[in-house]
């Protein structure tokens, strides 16, 4: 079952990076123009802002899990419920890279980055998560 409902949250994870940065793209508009040109700016639009997105997925998707008593918090079952993560990463990345030296990659890349930045803000989140609760776990059980 996690393996499908992580399936599934792929939309989730696409569609907050999208929503995310379009509402950050919006913010952006409003401020004062040396700060909107500033260097800078570009990264926290198209990195961060969608990062933030996919740690916010991730850890929605965690909860759910764990509301059911899903959740496993062992490597093994973090690659096997995030196999499709990893999947649309590999994707993404393979098509960022066979495209880098196109020249007019960059007026569609964030089409292709912001989701691959977003994939990977929620890998990050589950891949904690479960290091986090597996280190409470162990830690709890050696002192019983």
């Amino acid at each position: 079952m996690p393996l499908v409902v992580y399936s599934a949250w792929l939309i989730v994870i696409v569609a907050a990076s999208f929503l995310f940065a379009n509402t950050a793209f919006g913010i952006e508009a409003s401020l004062p123009d040396p700060l909107r040109r500033a260097h800078w700016m570009g990264v926290v639009l198209n990195l961060i802002v969608p990062v933030l997105a996919g740690l916010l997925s991730g850890a929605v998707a965690i909860w759910v899990l764990s509301t059911r008593g899903q959740f496993r918090p062992t490597l093994r079952d973090h690659f096997f419920r995030a196999a499709p993560w990893y999947l649309l990463i590999c994707l993404l990345v393979w098509v960022v890279v066979r495209n880098a030296g196109i020249r007019d990659f960059g007026l569609w890349s964030q089409i292709i980055t912001w989701p691959l930045n977003s994939a990977i803000g929620a890998l990050v989140i589950d891949i904690v998560w479960s290091w986090r609760i597996s280190r409470l776990r162990a830690g709890g059980s050696i002192g019983a």
